[in-house]
Order: structure tokens, then C-alpha cells, then sequence
């Protein structure tokens, strides 16, 4: 098992400080007229609504990616995502350009979500610098999924997620062709 770590380029931490001190900010003003006021339930619905932005892109945020024997997970500080190397169909460096961010995060916490590009169409993110963004697409029916993927030592990481996709490819042939042969096809 091997792992890359996921880092932050300097613009998704300059937009992860100063959204947290905005909304911080916001909360603590809030607060204050919340409690000489009274209650209001639209000031309550708006800090519950603050507390939960805050708070949720760090549960959400690209933490790690771990190469197994069989897979990679993209691990964040809650919950996971599986990708088969036997399902990768390209694993290459990622460049990119106009970008259009359709739902997730723009730079709080990371690049996280569905993104659109022109030349791949849209793919899911899970970036913390891209510029060290990797491009994985993964078959499935009727075509594949695009997956753009941030970590240090990028180039070690391409390098290691093809030579584990070129070896699940060979011994999947393999696996096919001796099945062929005690069947008697």
C-alpha cells in the first residue's frame, strides 16, 4: 500500500482562510443579534445554514489517495471513493483549462465535485492543487467516467497506477483465454 498525500495549492488556501473568517465573522455577529433580539427564526435558519458551510467542505475535502494491490481510494475525512484498476482506462497528467465548476467547491477546502472541461466533458474532482491534477477515466457502460485527482509526487502516482492497470489487463487476458481454452473455444 502506498500513499500520496493530497495538498493544498496556495489559492485553495487563501480562499479556504478567507471564507473562514467571513463566515466566522458572520456567525459571531449573528449570534450577538440573535441573542439581544430575541428569537427570530430567519436568523437562526441563516447561522444553522453558516455553521453547516463551515463546517461540512472539511468532512469533504481530499485528504489522501492510497494505491492497494487491486484499487486506489480517494480518501477524505469522512467516507471514501473506489476506483478499480482493472477499470481505469487512462491515467495521465491533467492541464486545466476554462473549467466550469457546475456543483461542489471552487477552492474552500479544495477543488471537490462535478467540474466540466471542453476537452473532457465533466468529470468529478478531487483536487487539492491543480497543479499536480492527474486525469483517471474509468469504463463504464456505455462509455467511461472522468475522475481529475490531486497529490504530491504525481508523476510516481501515474507511473504506478498504469503499471498496476497494464497488469490487471494482461492477467485478465490471460484469465480469459485460459477459460477459452478448457471450454473448448
Amino acid at each position: 500500500m502506498t500513499k500520496f498525500s493530497v495538498r493544498l495549492g496556495i489559492v485553495p488556501k487563501i480562499i479556504t482562510v478567507a471564507c473562514f473568517i467571513i463566515m466566522s465573522f458572520a456567525l459571531i455577529k449573528l449570534t450577538q443579534v440573535l441573542l439581544e433580539g430575541g428569537f427570530n427564526i430567519v436568523y437562526l435558519s441563516v447561522i444553522i445554514l453558516l455553521l453547516i458551510s463551515i463546517v461540512s467542505p472539511v468532512f469533504t475535502m481530499p485528504v489522501s489517495i492510497y494505491a492497494l494491490d487491486d484499487r486506489l481510494l480517494l480518501k477524505k475525512l469522512l467516507g471514501s471513493k473506489t476506483i478499480f484498476y482493472s477499470d481505469i482506462i487512462v491515467a495521465e497528467r491533467f492541464y486545466p483549462k476554462s473549467d466550469i465548476r457546475i456543483f461542489g467547491s471552487g477552492g474552500y477546502g479544495g477543488f471537490f465535485g462535478i467540474f466540466s472541461n471542453p476537452r473532457i466533458g465533466r468529470y468529478t474532482a478531487f483536487v487539492g492543487d491543480y497543479k499536480e491534477a492527474v486525469l483517471i477515466q474509468v469504463a463504464i457502460a456505455g462509455g467511461y467516467k472522468s475522475y481529475v485527482v490531486s497529490c504530491r509526487n504525481y508523476d510516481e502516482f501515474i507511473m504506478l497506477v498504469n503499471n498496476n492497470r497494464d497488469i490487471r489487463t494482461i492477467l485478465s487476458a490471460t484469465t480469459a483465454t485460459a477459460n477459452n481454452y478448457q471450454n473448448g473455444n
